[in-house]
């Protein structure tokens, strides 16, 4: 049982922290602004609130809002247009793209990315110990 407990908490521990590696914040907001989580149905958010690539953020006429990035862009949500959350974030890849000594060596890997990589991989290491300790059971006695 402890065992059944373990593993997954491993394996959810290891997703969470896959999932959280590159989130931005939609904030600043004002009106009726429409959150459509990875091509899901889009729906209202009063509040602050984190979003993820793939997630699509619109806002009703005269509404606003920010997409705020981990590295600190910030890109307005205004009416009329659907943004699409992306990872890089446009203000990196923006900066990448006019960056002249930016070499395929340098992928922009922070500490954050290193510590959430980390957290993933001992989840998902405490998953597979786990597993491979279970004593398998007869199918009959």
């Amino acid at each position: 049982m402890i065992f059944r407990v373990l593993k997954r908490q491993g394996w959810a521990v290891g997703l969470l922290a896959a999932s959280y590696a590159h989130a931005a914040t939609l904030t600043g907001i004002q009106g009726e602004v429409l959150v459509s989580r990875a091509g899901g149905e889009f729906r209202p958010v009063q509040n602050t609130t984190d979003v993820f690539p793939g997630d699509s953020v619109t806002v009703k006429p005269g509404a606003l809002a920010h997409i705020i990035y981990s590295d600190g862009c910030d890109v307005p949500v205004q009416s009329g247009g659907i943004i699409t959350v992306t990872q890089p974030s446009p203000c990196a890849a923006q900066t990448k793209a006019q960056d002249p000594t930016n070499l395929p060596s340098n992928q922009g890997i922070t500490t954050g990315t290193i510590i959430v990589g980390g957290l993933a991989l001992t989840g998902i290491g405490v998953g597979v110990a786990v597993l491979s300790r279970e004593k398998s059971k007869p199918a009959s006695p």
